[in-house]
């Protein structure tokens, strides 16, 4: 890779490193804080409410042309934002999530624009999320060792450090000559079917990042053992992003995108039991499976030159935040008025749902036609 190239990954990694040391705490400290499944569900929800609303808005206008002032300021902010959590109540960490979610987003949309625009020409986006997926790998044993040995408090105080140590490494990245002019793709077609991957993944994570942690806090986890099952999400997650590095064709797209529906419908697991070992093997495939469906479309946006860029980088954003904000809301008031158990079954009949549309819109009608 080009030297500019290795800048922006480091970045990538050690912001996401910092992030996910705070990320995996939200939850068990709101637990520890007395939140419900409801209010848990609804701090996932304001968390990443902004993957819902501002999608719109750069489906208008990408805004290509600020991404590098909207990364600084994501990165600053957010260390900003995590270095106060632990000073607030209840009720105004839920709150402060909401501007933690706006930050969040403008990092990760800013980052795969800067991607497909600024480093266009290079196979960075094979790399982009497996290079994240590394940091949230390792950092569910180091934040549940820490919280586990010193509490909560020097998680968000290490994680948010870490984090505006990469505004510096960003800064020394877009200082360098060998960034190249953003380059506009002019065609306006947008992939809608092809993103379904990504609103079915949402939806997987807004369970596994909001409710998850309760269902298993109170059937008897410990902290350890929520570490140990969030890291066999990571571990999912990362072999699902390093597969991507592999996918170039659109055979091997094709292949893929069914493996992740399929990988993703385990999410049912939870309905009917608890079990340790067999949490952790479906824990593992679900995170694959989601991985998949995030870093496959990004994929094919960057290889497909009929495909408008920008504008579909920011509608996949809208399909991640519908699935994991919309659901997130969802899921804990199902868990509240329901049964902790059921929305997992019912998130599962609704990703068979869409990767039936999925199949038969992408494929299916596409082979008829060719026949």
């Amino acid at each position: 890779m080009k030297r500019n190239e290795i800048i922006f990954i480091l970045h990538i990694f050690i912001y996401t490193f910092g992030y996910g040391m705070v990320s995996f705490a939200y939850m068990p400290y709101l637990y520890h804080e007395n939140s419900n499944q409801y209010l848990m569900g609804m701090a996932e929800f304001l968390l990443t409410l902004s993957n819902l609303i501002l999608p719109v808005f750069f489906i208008l206008d990408p805004k290509t042309e600020y991404v590098k002032y909207f990364i600084i300021y994501a990165t600053l902010s957010t260390g900003i934002y995590e270095l106060l959590i632990p000073d607030l109540y209840l009720y105004q960490i839920i709150f402060m999530f909401l501007l933690v979610g706006l930050s969040q987003f403008l990092w990760w949309y800013s980052t795969e624009l800067f991607m497909v625009f600024y480093l266009k020409d290079s196979t960075i986006a094979n790399y982009y999320s497996f290079t994240w997926g590394i940091s949230f790998l390792i950092t569910p044993y180091i934040s549940s060792y820490i919280i586990h040995r010193m509490g909560f408090i020097p998680v968000f105080y290490i994680g948010s450090i870490i984090i505006i140590i990469s505004s510096l490494i960003f800064l020394k990245l877009i200082k360098t000559e060998s960034i190249g002019s953003i380059i506009m793709n002019k065609k306006s077609r947008i992939d809608i079917i092809g993103l379904l991957p990504t609103l079915s993944s949402g939806l997987v994570l807004s369970l596994i990042f909001s409710i998850f942690s309760y269902i298993l806090l109170s059937n008897g986890y410990t902290i350890v053992m929520l570490g140990i099952v969030f890291s066999f999400v990571s571990f999912g997650r990362i072999a699902g992003f390093f597969l991507s590095i592999f996918v170039r064709t659109e055979s091997s797209l094709r292949i893929s995108f069914i493996i992740s529906f399929a990988m993703m419908m385990l999410i049912s697991i939870p309905t009917f039991t608890l079990n340790f070992y067999l949490i952790s093997l479906s824990s593992f495939l679900v995170a694959m499976g989601s991985s998949l469906g995030i870093s496959l479309p990004l994929i094919e946006i960057s290889i497909n030159k009929s495909i408008d860029s920008g504008k579909s980088i920011a509608v996949y954003e809208l399909f991640f935040g519908i699935g994991i904000s919309l659901f997130s809301l969802i899921g804990g008031f199902l868990a509240q008025c329901i049964s902790s158990r059921f929305p997992y079954i019912f998130y599962m009949i609704i990703i068979i749902s869409l990767f039936l549309i999925f199949l038969i819109e992408k494929y299916l009608k596409k082979l008829k036609r060719v026949q």
